[in-house]
């Protein structure tokens, strides 16, 4: 286990409630760590370079804790490519019994994904509308596309249901 506080100085301070993750204003927030830290910063911004100095400076330290609790750069991507090829299991009911079931993409999980990814990537930014849009309309066209196969096999189930009878 990586040891985090070897001295009591503000470095190590900042660095302790940076990785504390009991408390989740400042875990992993670099600004919020060098303000709980006890900085003297004179504005926001003064924080905010304070807790990138920081951060650049401890890096390996925080690499290395990253990697000892599976939060490696390679485990995150990892986690990523699965979530974005996530699959969720639809059941079918008739007069309150599952009649059926099919794999369908777990569209919101992969909205998500997607969108973790995009901003990992610098392509998905809170200003970035033309980003939001096009992710919009995929996720629409995904949204009908999934509509469409639960009204078939619904008709599908109708007609299993008539052929019985």
């Amino acid at each position: 286990m990586t040891k985090i506080i070897k001295h009591p100085n503000k470095r190590n301070v900042w660095l302790y409630h940076f990785l504390n993750e009991n408390n989740p204003e400042t875990f992993m927030n670099r600004t919020a760590s060098a303000k709980a830290a006890g900085y003297r910063g004179k504005s926001e911004e003064s924080y905010r370079s304070i807790g990138y100095q920081n951060f650049t400076i401890l890096h390996d330290v925080i690499e290395k804790w990253l990697d000892e609790h599976k939060l490696s750069e390679v485990a995150l991507k990892n986690k990523l490519i699965t979530l974005i090829d996530a699959k969720e299991t639809k059941f079918f009911a008739h007069e309150g019994k599952i009649t059926d079931s099919v794999d369908v993409e777990a569209l919101e999980i992969q909205r998500k994904s997607l969108e973790m990814a995009m901003k990992v990537k610098g392509m998905f930014e809170k200003d970035n509308v033309q980003s939001r849009a096009d992710l919009f309309f995929h996720i629409e066209q995904a949204d009908r596309r999934a509509e469409e196969l639960a009204e078939r096999v619904c008709k599908e189930m109708k007609a299993k249901t008539n052929d019985k009878e």
